[in-house]
This record gives structure tokens, sequence and C-alpha cells, in this order.
């Protein structure tokens, strides 16, 4: 199960760099982004979710 898991994990990683999309980590209680271009910051880079900002809000008033 363990090594299902972490295949599926690394695909989605893969998929997230293809698409430019930053990686989010929870590193001792502390968010860290990684970037496309393999650095990590611990400031959200701010990308809105596929849809936009209006879909990410309809969601949180749902």
């Amino acid at each position: 199960m363990t090594r299902i898991g972490a295949a599926g994990a690394r695909r989605a990683q893969e998929e997230s760099r293809r698409a430019g999309v930053p990686c989010v980590y929870s590193i001792n209680g502390v968010l860290h982004w990684e970037l496309p271009d393999g650095s990590l910051t611990t400031t959200d880079p701010g990308v809105s979710p596929p849809g936009g900002d209006d879909a990410a809000a309809g969601e949180r008033q749902a």
C-alpha cells in the first residue's frame, strides 16, 4: 500500500511540475512551496487554482 501511495504522489508531483504549478509540503508544521524552477519558499506564491479566483470563492461559500 505504501509503495502504491508513494508512486501516486510522485506522479502528481511530476504532473504539477509540467503544468507549472507549485507543489506544497508541510515540513514541521510549516508550509513550503516547491516552485517549478525547483526552488523552495515559505511565502505563498499566490497561484490561482484552475478556473481562477472566482471558482475558489464559490467553493468557499458553498
